[in-house]
């Protein structure tokens, strides 16, 4: 059969994974769509999950009111601090690398600034606005850059674009996006001053979720939906919904699954053993995959299809994290009666790491959610996995608890869960919402916020009796967190007056010696009324580097000023943290700032642009990347500019 032409994928946001409870929460159909013949699990699971939405769609005004999603902020301290010479992408993980518009070798910066190019620029010492040594052009036909990876070993370089396409019309139901796709591209940047060959396409059909790169081994998550051509949607008639079960009936398991496209070669992406299907298939309310796909980038010989392997769980996620050992999925789930009787609770997967792809390797249930897009609640450390959730049933407050949960080989177990009997303290205020979360090693640094900032230490040294150990409230909040050895915490979020989020990004410096009397150290405002920085939402814009001495640290981001609403100039701004040998001595300065563009000077601003803005600091230098151009100025020069 024509696989390209049989199968019509449909695109399935993340926001959009709390339709899961639509139809278990709103429905009140027990229909099962007629289905015959379902074959195995897989099958099942799919053909179920078409035909319970095989009649008028119940409208549920709460179920279709999905949250806006929401930046956690949180990592374990890893920033790939393993090389000093240079700023690699800040990481939740080290070893475990993520997307990001800009990727650096030491020698050459590859950056994407939006629009249609990725420029390729020399890391020379020369100061001053340096033009592209080279552009990589991509395809701008309804494709949508999500980042890019660098990949090299000694026989090449690669440099790999990761695109999603995806239908332009946005609804409630997952059934009205379709036709979406996930492209991968790699190049051969050997020789970046010449013409730059595609090597590699790939084309991956389903949403793009994220993705992490582990050595030579790239993993893609994202999520398909099963569809079938000429299926009415929610069909209104008898012969519509007569022929919708016809339909569903004569479908054979390989016309529900995704495809996978190599240099123009394709097969199915799954097969029937390569599901964890965690409830009953005859359950199904949508027919949803989560699906992890491993790519080989080291093969020894030219890439083949059988270098492409995918796993996934029959459920809809909303939030991934990965370690070196596995990747986590998570799925939120809520069930409603009425205003007085819902909650909130969420499921994690985990999947181990394999030479034919990924395992499943158990799950677990955890009251409360993870929430949207919060990989950061989640850290592996020490055979434990550690968890943090958000209960928004009580009509009183939002109930945030902690969880430790025991890896066994192929389980989950749930070792604790703070607050209870024997360590009731809250974590947080009466309706305090969690704006970051940040695990380093056996403790965990939590900041909420609704009129003031508490900045909450956690004790995770004993996995069976995790505590809250102190917490210091301030004005404001951090978006994120990140820590410098074990005694200082970095923060970037914003300040507030009378309990209202200031318009001005705030840094501050805490001194978590003590853990039962985090204390502040210092804090500075960014100029302007007005600030935006993508740093605040995106850990990956944030670079980060150690000082020219031991007891130092160098940080840079871009940012937006505006004056009474209007925009002044995008810059790149530069802090270091010095003396944290001693953390009561210890300071936040800043340390200059490189000006892309300025009001004035025939530019124009658009924060839309500065969220592509990207920094590499090395010893002497920062290499400011600004719309297509890379700015390079000396460290000191701008630390000690002359009078």
């Amino acid at each position: 059969m024509d696989i390209q032409h049989k199968l019509k994928p449909s695109l399935f946001l993340l926001t959009l994974s709390l339709l899961s409870s639509v139809f278990v929460g709103c429905s009140e159909s027990e229909n099962d769509g007629g289905i015959t013949g379902t074959g195995g699990p897989l099958e099942s699971y799919l053909k179920h999950g078409i035909a319970s939405n095989n009649q008028n769609p119940s409208y549920c005004d709460i179920c279709l009111d999905a949250p806006v999603l929401e930046s956690d902020g949180s990592a374990d301290a890893s920033s790939d601090e393993s090389s000093d010479s240079y700023s690699r992408t800040n990481t939740q993980e080290t070893g475990v690398d993520e997307l990001d518009w800009l990727k650096t070798d030491g020698n050459l910066i590859y950056s994407y600034n939006g629009g249609s190019d990725i420029n390729i620029f020399e890391l020379s010492e020369q100061t001053g606005k340096h033009e592209a040594l080279n552009t990589i052009t991509l395809s701008t036909s309804r494709h949508y850059l999500q980042g890019l990876y660098l990949e090299e070993t000694l026989e090449n370089k690669k440099l790999i674009s990761i695109a999603n396409e995806y239908a332009q019309v946005y609804s409630d139901y997952f059934w009205h996006w379709s036709d979406s796709r996930i492209s991968i591209d790699m190049y051969d940047v050997e020789t970046p001053e010449s013409t730059i060959d595609k090597t590699t396409s790939i084309q991956i059909e389903g949403q793009y979720v994220s993705s992490r790169k582990i050595g030579s081994k790239l993993y893609i998550i994202s999520q398909y939906s099963a569809y079938l051509d000429d299926y009415v949607i929610y069909p209104y008639e008898e012969d519509d919904i007569s022929r919708n079960e016809s339909l569903i009936s004569k479908a054979t398991l390989e016309d529900l699954l995704p495809s996978v496209t190599l240099n123009g070669q394709t097969k199915i992406l799954l097969g029937e053993n390569d599901c964890h299907i965690p409830n009953e298939p005859e359950d199904s309310t949508q027919p949803t995959l989560a699906i992890v796909t491993k790519i080989d980038l080291g093969a020894s010989h030219d890439m083949a299809l059988s270098d492409i392997k995918s796993s996934c769980i029959a459920a809809p996620i909303a939030t991934i994290y990965a370690s070196l050992n596995a990747v986590y999925m998570v799925e939120n789930e809520y069930s409603y009666e009425n205003a007085n009787d819902s909650s909130y609770s969420s499921t994690v997967y985990k999947l181990d790491y394999s030479d034919n792809g990924l395992e499943f390797a158990g799950s677990v249930a955890l009251s409360g959610q993870v929430g949207w897009n919060e990989q950061f609640r989640l850290s592996e450390y020490q055979d434990h996995l550690r968890v943090v959730t958000t209960d928004h049933s009580s009509t009183e407050r939002n109930i945030h608890r902690l969880h430790t949960i025991n890896i066994d080989d192929t389980e989950l177990n749930l070792n604790a869960t703070i607050p209870n009997e024997s360590a009731p303290e809250a974590i947080g205020k009466p309706g305090e919402s969690i704006y970051s979360v940040r695990f380093d090693g056996d403790k965990a640094y939590i900041v909420t916020f609704r009129q003031i900032d508490p900045f909450y230490v956690l004790d995770l040294s004993n996995h069976d009796s995790p505590r809250v150990a102190g917490e210091l409230e301030l004005p404001g909040f951090s978006n994120y967190l990140h820590p410098f050895g074990d005694t200082l915490v970095f923060g970037l979020g914003r300040g507030s007056e009378g309990g209202v989020a200031t318009n001005n990004i705030k840094l501050a410096l805490f001194d978590v010696s003590d853990m039962s009397n985090p204390l502040l150290v210092n804090e500075v405002l960014l100029e302007g009324d007005t600030s935006y920085s993508p740093a605040e939402y995106t850990h990956t814009a944030l670079s980060i580097l150690p000082g020219n001495d031991e007891h130092s640290w160098r940080l840079g981001f871009s940012a937006s000023i505006l004056e009474d609403w209007q925009w002044q100039k995008d810059a790149y701004y530069l802090f270091e943290v010095r003396d944290t040998e001693h953390p009561e001595g210890a300071s936040l300065n800043q340390a200059g700032s490189i000006v892309g563009s300025e009001l004035g000077t025939g530019q124009s601003g658009s924060y839309y642009y500065s969220s592509y803005d990207r920094g590499v600091l090395t010893g002497t230098h920062v290499h400011y990347s600004h719309r297509g151009y890379l700015i390079t100025e000396l460290w000191d020069d701008l630390a000690n500019p002359a009078d």
